[in-house]
């Protein structure tokens, strides 16, 4: 039997049958497999995990049977969206599971109506980890952030955001990380599906499927999904069990993606056949429970891990760079950079000639504020490095931008 090659959790398949009477000679139908489409999801697991397909049973009837090549049970829907002469013997569209590495499950059966000549029928089927009569979720736990402890990261896409956070992604959480930052576990469990040979990502739709990614499931049945790793980023491999707070990969920019980050989510599986994300807590400062929200930045705390103080670039002031100076070498310039806490901008003015210059330096800002009297006017000493101003963001916005205007006298 021809099968189409396509990575995806929830693919949708058309199967087109034409001549039921004409069976191959193992008795398995003849048929062809036509993509018609597949979920946006950001999970997808190979197809050749569940094949299902139809043979000849008894004069009037056709039993559909599934295959599962993976390690774990996996929950089957199956559905006949058009049916031509026949009569299916069960309530569809059909969901069951079915168990690992097996082969031959039968799931349901048609039978052949009186006096039908023609029999035909569309076939779509799609699979999903877990068990959704079992799986739960206790609210009450509390998450690890999956990044390095004592290190902290914005929050770039919070629940229900507009560009990817819809559907099935309703309450991920994509934190921004340069690629290659390493991933830990937020909750132990055992992995279930790796994915790491992708290379590109891109704003289109179509690199949805081509994410990079790690799933693992949780004591109760519910699924933590990591997302967007580099190419060859994952550290371990299905059948792992992992702790709290390990050391899982490194992150990139893989699939559907706007830059650099990790896609977070916990996940149930749903009786529909479908994943749904879900609303879950972090563990903070303290033990503290935090829902993270977007442009919140937020440290991570691992059981175990040496204390350590937080620091916040919103919480910079004028005050903390009160009478800074640094001698600076000889270039007969006027150079001018910035240092970076979050978002939050300090800069600096470096006079690099032999002589002191009398300078007026004002910003034209787009979404960043500032406390400094602008425009300001200093006279730079010779050789000298000067603290100019802080510039903070506005965290309700979604770019932001300056430009230094510098003039001088020397």
């Amino acid at each position: 039997m021809p099968v189409a090659k396509v990575a995806g959790l929830s693919g949708v398949f058309l199967l087109c049958l034409q001549g039921m009477t004409r069976y191959s000679a193992s008795r398995r139908l003849s048929i062809v497999l036509i993509l018609l489409s597949l979920s946006s999801a950001f999970l997808f697991a190979a197809p050749e995990y569940v094949t299902v397909y139809a043979e000849k049973g008894a004069p009037d009837r056709y039993d559909f049977y599934a295959d599962n090549s993976h390690s774990m049970p996996l929950y089957v829907t199956v559905n006949l969206p058009e049916v031509w002469g026949l009569s299916p013997e069960t309530e569809l569209p059909f969901h069951g599971m079915v168990a690992a590495e097996s082969k031959h499950t039968l799931l349901f059966s048609l039978r052949q109506l009186p006096d039908q000549r023609k029999v035909g029928y569309r076939l779509a089927y799609s699979f999903a980890f877990g068990n959704p009569l079992t799986a739960g979720h206790d609210d009450s736990l509390l998450y690890l952030f999956p990044y390095e402890h004592a290190t902290k990261r914005r929050v770039s896409q919070g629940p229900k955001g507009e560009f990817t956070h819809t559907g099935d992604n309703l309450y991920a959480i994509d934190f921004e990380m340069p690629v290659g930052t390493p991933v830990y576990t937020a909750r132990a469990g055992l992995v279930v599906d790796v994915v790491e040979h992708y290379s590109a990502g891109g704003t289109s739709s179509q690199y949805g499927p081509r994410a990079n990614r790690i799933l693992i499931q949780h004591s109760d049945g519910s699924f933590g999904n990591y997302v967007h790793l580099k190419q060859n980023g994952s550290v371990v491999t299905p059948g792992d069990q992992v702790k709290a707070g390990e050391l899982i990969g490194y992150s990139g920019n893989t699939g559907q993606s706007s830059g650099p980050h990790l896609h977070f989510d916990v996940r149930l599986p749903m009786r529909d056949g479908s994943m749904q994300s879900i609303p879950v807590k972090f563990r903070a400062a303290e033990g503290k429970a935090v829902s993270p929200e977007k442009n919140g930045i937020y440290y991570s705390y691992h059981p175990g891990g040496p204390p350590f103080e937080e620091h916040f670039g919103k919480d910079i002031t004028d005050a903390d760079y009160g009478g800074y100076t640094r001698t600076v070498a000889q270039t007969n310039s006027l150079e001018f950079r910035t240092e970076q806490e979050d978002l939050t901008y300090v800069a600096f003015l470096a006079n690099g000639y032999d002589r002191d210059v009398d300078v007026e330096i004002s910003f034209s800002l787009s979404g960043l504020t500032t406390s400094a009297r602008l425009p300001l006017k200093v006279t730079v000493p010779a050789r000298t490095e000067i603290f100019v101003a802080v510039l903070h963001a506005d965290p309700s916005r979604n770019s932001w931008q300056f430009q230094p205007r510098i003039r001088y006298w020397r």
